[in-house]
């Protein structure tokens, strides 16, 4: 995997993209922005923004156009799930700009499909041209499928390091004990690079240092020793900072509700062979991956304990995190040369920013030490120029308590945000000129299912003894038997894909 030279200039691709992502969150109306309470508590969040890159024709610069910001750090237990599709149950950023972007994807394909309705937008007939996707006609007999145009990428940028990342490296780096010994980068490094088949590292320094938190909460993690430990299993959240290997679910603090949720690292790193479009949207389209990751709120970490050597320790465990453990445990794997056509291992350059996002936990501790702050409830996805406040919490929805019918309906499709399943589904078939009877008894599940050479790299990811992700935790069919309506489809008449 690629290693950019530490903290990019700031005329670079990186810095760009940082400062507009940052930059677009601060124009948002203060009702989607983090609070300072009435009782002097800060609100923070963290915040990942999508674009797609590509070369101007006129200036040779390299162009951006943000098409999805995603700001949030909730995710709905188990228990306040919804199996109409109507409630978006991961809330974290990086989750929420990848839902925004592949709503802006299905979105463009759509009005390539379109013809203009004003005369002023094109002569009666002609179609919308993008700037950056196209339609691959396939010489194999197989269905056309739409793709990224030659010479453009999509690069990500998120504020903070992503949850559960060894399990948390930012933890690690912000103890003041930790600082306060110095402990060598090389040999952090060594530890972190130690071979760990199929999942994350671990920080076993962490462990060690649990005295700097609150005796209760660190009496609900289970530290156990790593021979306890078979690498590929799955742990909850932070649980178990000795154990190498293993998939984790969110939230990370270990007195929350618990989920299905995968962690964002672990979503990150999944989303390296089977693309960013997700199952749905491989109906339409080709593989799509991020060629960038940038990463915030690490230069006030790495300064402190001595510089550029830790920036290649971040830099390093990122990289292997959210990609190379995916290459590594692909040759590992008796089921690799499964993977279908354009299915392959694509990890992403890894670049640290010094910008910094005034909004994050960090930024806001340092800057006022003497306030407590506190996670928004709030999460804001913003997809092209439009955004959404998504405040849900159980069935409440922008604030506001939402009833459903006596039959246990969905919500209504004002209540639902657009990058809910449903609403993902709905757009899908629209732009797929599928109705009526033809989707009458199509579930959500079928539509996934019916993206088989995705099914085909998700199955060698996931499934079998030497698989990468073997605990990946799956959203289960009694959530997906919903149909276009947002109500559940009978067993029988869908014979739905486990």
């Amino acid at each position: 995997m690629t290693l950019s030279t530490p903290l990019p200039p700031l005329h670079t691709l990186s810095h760009r993209l940082a400062s507009l992502v940052i930059q677009t969150h601060l124009s948002l109306p203060s009702s989607h922005r983090p609070a300072l309470r009435t009782n002097g508590v800060r609100e923070w969040t963290p915040l990942a923004g999508i674009a797609l890159s590509r070369s101007s024709p006129s200036s040779g610069q390299q162009q951006l156009l943000l098409i999805s910001l995603g700001a949030g750090s909730k995710v709905l237990p188990t228990s306040k799930k919804s199996k109409c599709g109507d409630l978006v149950n991961d809330l974290h950023a990086e989750v929420l700009a990848a839902r925004g972007a592949r709503r802006w994807l299905a979105e463009e394909v759509g009005r390539c499909l379109t013809p203009p309705s004003l005369p002023s937008a094109g002569t009666p007939g002609d179609l919308w041209k993008s700037d950056w996707i196209e339609l691959r006609a396939r010489m194999d007999g197989n269905s056309s499928k739409w793709k990224l145009k030659e010479g453009v990428e999509m690069v990500m940028y998120v504020s903070t390091l992503p949850c559960e990342l060894t399990p948390s490296l930012l933890l690690l780096l912000l103890l003041p004990s930790f600082r306060a010994r110095r402990t060598s980068a090389e040999n952090v490094l060594r530890i972190l690079l130690l071979p760990s088949p199929g999942g994350d590292a671990s920080t076993l320094h962490l462990a060690k240092l649990q005295e700097t938190q609150d005796p209760a909460m660190a009496a609900l993690k289970d530290a156990s020793a790593p021979s306890s430990f078979v690498p590929g299993s799955l742990a909850r959240g932070r649980d178990g900072y000795l154990n190498f290997g293993a998939c984790r679910t969110k939230p990370g603090r270990a007195d929350s509700p618990p989920t299905t949720s995968m962690s964002c690292s672990d979503k990150l790193a999944s989303w390296t062979l089977l693309g960013m479009q997700g199952a749905l949207l491989s109906t339409l389209f080709e593989p799509v991956y991020v060629s960038t990751l940038v990463v915030g709120e690490i230069e006030g970490c790495v300064e402190s304990l001595g510089g550029k050597e830790w920036e290649e320790v971040v830099q390093a465990e990122v990289s292997r995190a959210v990609g190379g453990r995916v290459v590594e445990g692909l040759r590992a794997s008796s089921s690799a040369g499964d993977l279908p056509p354009l299915y392959f291992p694509h990890p992403p350059t890894i670049d640290l920013t010094p910008l910094a996002f005034p909004y994050s936990k960090l930024h806001l501790s340092e800057t006022f030490p003497d306030s407590s702050t506190t996670a928004t409830n709030t999460s804001i996805s913003i997809i092209g120029s439009s955004p959404e406040r998504i405040a849900q919490t159980g069935i409440t929805v922008v604030g506001s308590a939402v009833k459903r019918d006596a039959e246990g309906g969905p919500l209504s499709e004002k209540a639902r945000s657009r990058i809910s399943k449903l609403e993902m589904m709905r757009l899908v078939l629209k732009i797929r000129g599928l109705e009526g009877n033809e989707v009458s008894s199509l579930t959500y599940r079928q539509l996934k299912h019916s993206a088989e050479d995705y099914q085909q790299a998700k199955k060698v990811l996931r499934r079998g003894e030497t698989a990468v992700f073997r605990a990946w935790v799956g959203a289960g069919e009694e959530w997906e038997r919903f149909g276009v309506d947002g109500r559940q489809v009978d067993l029988v008449e869908s014979q739905e894909d486990r």
